[in-house]
C-alpha cells in the first residue's frame, strides 16, 4: 500500500504544497502505468488482481511486456471481474482459451460506465455476485405493494344427491 510518505518519497517531494500537488495529480492520472517497466511474474499479476477486488478507482492497468502470465492468473482475474465494475482497460499480452471471457468481462465493465454516466439503468448488466440488493432507488419508489389477497379459501359446490333409485 502506498503510503503519503512513501509517495512524498517516490515522487521526491519533500513537502506537499500547492506547487508539488501537480505531481500528485500527474501520479494518480497515470497511475496505470506504475506497473510498466517492472518484471511482473504470473504469480505477481494474481496478486494485483486480488488487489483490484476492493479498488473502484483505477479504470486502466497495463502490464505489457510482463509475464508469461499462466491459467491461474486467468482465473484470478476472471474472480477479479465478478466484483469488480469500475476496470474498464486491462492492456496485456494474453494467449489463453480464457481471454474471452476476459475481454467479455471488459467490455460489460465499459458498457455499465457508459450507461451509469448517461444517468440509463445499468444494475441488469452486474456480475452475479453484485446483483444482490441493486434496485435503484428510483425503482424502489415507483413500486406498488402486491394487492392483499383474501384468505377465505373456498371449496368446490357440492354435488347433488341423486335419488333417482328409490
Amino acid at each position: 500500500m502506498l503510503t503519503v510518505n512513501g509517495l512524498k518519497s517516490y515522487l521526491k517531494i519533500p513537502k506537499l504544497c500547492n506547487q508539488s500537488i501537480l505531481k500528485v495529480q500527474l501520479f494518480f492520472v497515470e497511475n496505470y502505468s506504475f506497473y510498466l517497466g517492472n518484471k511482473i511474474s504470473s504469480d505477481g499479476c494474481v496478486l494485483l488482481a486480488q488487489g483490484m477486488n476492493s479498488n473502484e478507482s483505477i479504470t486502466m492497468l497495463n502490464v505489457m511486456n510482463q509475464g508469461p502470465f499462466g491459467e491461474a492468473c486467468m482465473d484470478a482475474w476472471l474472480d477479479t471481474f465478478n466484483v469488480n465494475i469500475s476496470l474498464i482497460d486491462l492492456k496485456w499480452r494474453v494467449s489463453s482459451r480464457k481471454s474471452f471471457a476476459l475481454n467479455a468481462a471488459i467490455t460489460r465493465n465499459r458498457s455499465i460506465q457508459r450507461l451509469r454516466s448517461s444517468g440509463k439503468d445499468w444494475t441488469s448488466l452486474l456480475p452475479d455476485s453484485l446483483k444482490k440488493n441493486t434496485t435503484p432507488p428510483e425503482k424502489i419508489q415507483d413500486e406498488q405493494p402486491p394487492p392483499e389477497q383474501d384468505d377465505t379459501v373456498s371449496s368446490p359446490p357440492e354435488k347433488e344427491e341423486d335419488n333417482t333409485n328409490e
